[in-house]
């Protein structure tokens, strides 16, 4: 993956974790609030640990796109 195609998936991981809500509605009771609850908190870590791996992955390509940050052998 490519540095351009990093940061895409990086803006595109924040927007999805922007629309999701945090907490099912109000109106909702049940189990069936309970397990939706329960996937959205899961899909919110998820995102933020995705996040968290592209922005790794995003410095690991810069570090090699830069001449500066390179070990060269002499």
């Amino acid at each position: 993956m490519d540095l351009l195609s990093l940061v895409l998936a990086q803006e595109a991981v924040a927007s999805a974790a922007a629309h999701v809500p945090t907490t099912v509605p109000t109106s909702w009771s049940g189990p069936a609030a309970t397990a939706c609850q329960t996937r959205l908190d899961e899909l919110r870590l998820l995102l933020t640990d995705l996040s968290a791996r592209l922005e790794q992955a995003r410095t690991a390509a810069a570090a090699v796109d830069d001449p500066l940050l390179q070990c060269v052998a002499s």
